[in-house]
């Protein structure tokens, strides 16, 4: 598409959404529920609004208008009919990021996917004491006290809610990584539900600022709407303005557009979770569900922060190795989703390995290491994943026809937690010399390292010998 076409398109659609924004963020659908009581606790006054706006986020929280949901989960959107401002920030402030003020589980959006909810409707619905149990059922790769590897599960969570300590979490990352100039979405307010609490924690919203019209994030391009392109005109448009904003030609269908895009967010990416670590913050999930494109800057966005936690506050022993974590966990987000049920049958080996975005998000996390470095690295990434890549696109049909319950595709897939102890000991040498290492000591030297990954390995360390070496 040319760029003055695209202009245009642009254009229009922020009318046509503009004109109908009063309908889209208050009278979407009806609500069964009542009003609830809310508690502001935290408010950023660099943010200059209408107070009108603010009236109707707030109205929002309340259920005085009921929320509205773009699609399946806890985030509710409002479009600013008057955008915004902060002084000296040149991030683009487009809408309201609305999390903890309930869920949507309709049925268009349940397939190969998790239950968030024992019912599905067309209706939202407001935040709930009931756990959220398949989320937090899913293992994941973390250390004891010492600094060994053990298996940790993630809290429970309300199902449509939040708690307000981790609404709190957002606001003051967010926050910090601003002032940090970090990219990141904007805090705006943090609110108390005073009478709903989940295991005795009382529950709460809080409402960021977004750069994007839409609640879209950069998986559309991997696993999403990229790959079915004429489906849905609002996410054709976005993968179309983040293409002329990086500017990369070529015909929107093919895997290689996809890819090569693909590589020059990778790029950012890795920066972002670079500077993420050394602004002394951890625990993100690096995968492209979590970042927003902000398309007038051209520029990734975290989002979703409401898991951070500062470094400072854990022992001095732990801080390189959870940031090692998070740089592991960036790589095996982003190398994994090739997979997704989506993405089978989108993607070839030979193509993955030509545009090797993971080398991307090595260049762009050290950007003052020679590239060439990373070639054996990433060879041996491709080589632990590419396996369960073929296995799954052999099973695509039984995948997309839903012939295979969750725990069996979940079987198919890669070992993460051997993935994220390969990508820690391959890096290390690189890590404890680049800047963040220097900052972030890890306790260990790399042979202890290896000696406390073969232990946690046991039977499998077999076969991590082998990848490394």
């Amino acid at each position: 598409m040319k760029k003055v076409e695209l202009k245009q398109k642009t254009r229009s659609l922020v009318k046509n959404v503009a004109r109908k924004s009063k309908v889209k963020n208050h009278t979407w659908v009806e609500s069964d529920s009542g009003v609830l009581d809310i508690e502001i606790t935290h408010r950023n006054f660099d943010v200059e609004m209408d107070p009108s706006e603010f009236k109707k986020i707030l109205q929002i929280i309340k259920w005085m208008d009921t929320p509205f949901f773009f699609s399946r989960g806890r985030l509710a959107w409002y479009i600013f009919e008057n955008p915004p401002t902060i002084k000296n920030l040149q991030n683009s402030l487009i809408s309201a990021k609305i999390k903890g003020v309930g869920g949507f589980n309709p049925v268009s959006d349940a397939k190969n996917r998790d239950s968030i909810y024992d019912k599905q409707s067309n209706k939202p619905f407001q935040p709930t004491s009931k756990p959220l149990i398949s989320f937090a059922t899913y293992p994941h790769i973390g250390f004891d006290d010492t600094g060994q590897f053990q298996v940790v599960f993630g809290n429970v969570a309300p199902i449509g809610g939040i708690l307000h300590k981790n609404a709190t979490n957002e606001y003051v990352a967010s926050e910090h990584l601003l002032k940090n100039n970090v990219p990141s979405i904007v805090p705006l307010i943090v609110t108390k539900y005073p009478k709903l609490s989940f295991e005795r924690s009382v529950m709460g919203t809080v409402v960021c600022i977004s750069p994007s019209l839409y609640p879209l994030r950069l998986s559309e391009i991997q696993f999403g709407a990229a790959l079915r392109r004429g489906e849905n005109p609002i996410k054709d448009l976005y993968y179309d303005q983040i293409r002329e904003s990086l500017d990369v030609s070529g015909s929107p269908d093919t895997e290689e557009t996809r890819l090569e895009t693909l590589s020059k967010l990778a790029t950012q990416i890795g920066k972002a979770i670079h500077n993420f670590s050394l602004s002394g913050l951890y625990r993100y999930s690096a995968e492209l569900p979590n970042f927003e494109f902000d398309i007038k800057n051209a520029s990734v966005v975290l989002t979703d922060l409401d898991s951070t936690q500062f470094l400072k506050n854990i022992d001095p022993q732990l801080q390189g190795l959870q940031v090692l974590r998070d740089f592991a966990s960036m790589m095996y987000h982003f190398i994994s989703k090739f997979s997704t049920p989506l993405a089978l049958g989108h993607y070839s080996i030979s193509k993955l390995l030509e545009y090797n975005p993971i080398k991307n998000l090595m260049i762009g996390y050290f950007p003052n290491i020679d590239p060439s470095l990373f070639d054996q690295i990433t060879s041996k990434l491709w080589k632990a994943y590419i396996p369960y890549f073929m296995l799954l696109n052999k099973h695509k049909e039984s995948i997309h026809d839903e012939k295979f319950d969750q725990g069996q595709r979940r079987s198919y897939k890669m070992d993460h937690d051997l993935f994220f102890i390969l990508v820690m000991n391959l890096i290390y040498p690189i890590f404890i010399n680049s800047d963040v290492g220097i900052q972030y000591r890890i306790g260990f030297n790399q042979d202890e390292l290896y000696h406390n990954s073969v232990q946690y390995l046991k039977r499998r360390s077999d076969y991590f010998d082998y990848l490394l070496k």
